[in-house]
């Protein structure tokens, strides 16, 4: 998974940053203790989760973009019926 982050406006990218997907599901995303990790296991920690919840409200959209896509075209399908 490839991450391109966008600062400024007139740039394409300003970095970017690889992440393997099994990695991101695996424990490192989980919560756990916190106490006995270190502060870099730690914000590896917090950076999983975030991205996983951009990833989760990624489908979260997609999904509600699908229902409106459906519900449009049965409306359309309907508008023609009506038509004839």
């Amino acid at each position: 998974m490839y991450i391109y982050k966008h600062y400024n406006s007139g740039r394409i990218t300003t970095g970017s940053e690889v992440y393997v997907r099994d990695e991101l599901i695996g424990g490192d995303a989980k919560i756990g203790d916190v106490g006995d990790k270190d502060h870099e296991e730690s914000q590896k920690a917090q950076t999983n989760k975030r991205i996983l919840e951009m990833e989760r409200r990624c489908h979260e959209q997609i999904k509600e973009q699908e229902k409106g896509a459906l519900a449009e075209s049965s409306w359309k399908v309907e508008f023609e019926k009506n038509i004839q």
